[in-house]
């Protein structure tokens, strides 16, 4: 890892959502990467979606995103 000109900051108890649009490397090892680097977060399930979803079929994005939000237990339900 370079560290040139990092800044370090600690992220032991905090959650990692990790998400991207993308044209067929979908989130590729980047969860993985993340979880390993970020040693003592929770890192959770990430979505990706075809950036071509996102730009043209906005309504399949939006669903796709909502039911991600709703597996990972991250929407508030009030």
């Amino acid at each position: 890892m370079n560290t040139n000109n990092a800044v370090y900051l600690s992220l032991t108890g905090k959650t990692i959502i990790p998400f991207c649009t993308h044209e067929g490397s979908g989130l590729s090892s980047t969860d993985s990467s993340i979880a390993e680097i970020c040693t003592g977060a929770d890192v959770l399930d990430g979505l990706e979606i075809r950036g071509s979803v996102a730009q043209n079929s906005q309504d399949e994005a939006l669903t796709a995103v909502t039911d991600w939000l709703d597996k990972i237990e991250i929407l508030d339900e009030n």
